[in-house]
């Protein structure tokens, strides 16, 4: 018994087990996470405008960042592909995850897409459903993105 309490206040105080609130240094915190020095609290180092950019467990704080409500997560919010996100997750045009409850995962056409939660389109070359994001010039979009115009005002970010 005395075993295994002195191994949970180890894991405890070496950050392996708990909230990873406590950091001096990025090698403090967990793979993908950096640190908050003057917090001394990890965080995932990518943006998020809403909770909902965030994993499963985690929020968007006021400075862009999502942090652990109390347990860490290991799938950062931010990503490249949906493989960057969580599996509940999928990566949007504007680089963040998003998590929609009874979402298609794959798509033919847009109707196959929600729109109630967010409006959504089918991009049928990787046959998945993302928010459209809209724009009017290429710097409204992410980088790696340009703007989709077709003649009209309004266009939607595209991938390079």
């Amino acid at each position: 018994m005395r075993t295994l309490l002195s191994l949970v206040l180890v894991l405890m105080v070496s950050g392996i087990w708990g909230c990873f609130d406590n950091c001096r240094d990025n090698n403090d915190c967990p793979a993908k996470m950096k640190c908050d020095r003057e917090y001394g609290q990890c965080y995932v180092p990518y943006k998020c405008l809403r909770d909902q950019n965030c994993p499963r467990d985690y929020f968007c704080d006021n400075d862009g960042h999502c942090y652990p409500y109390e347990t860490y997560h290991s799938d950062p919010a931010g990503c490249y592909e949906d493989n960057d996100c969580m599996d509940d997750m999928y990566c949007a045009t504007d680089r963040l995850c998003y998590r929609v409850d009874s979402w298609k995962q794959t798509c033919i056409e847009n109707r196959d897409c929600p729109r109630a939660v967010y409006h959504m389109y089918c991009d049928k070359s990787r046959g998945q459903c993302y928010p459209n994001q809209k724009c009017s010039r290429d710097e409204n979009c992410p980088p790696g993105m340009y703007c989709e115009t077709d003649g009209e005002y309004q266009g939607k970010c595209e991938y390079f």
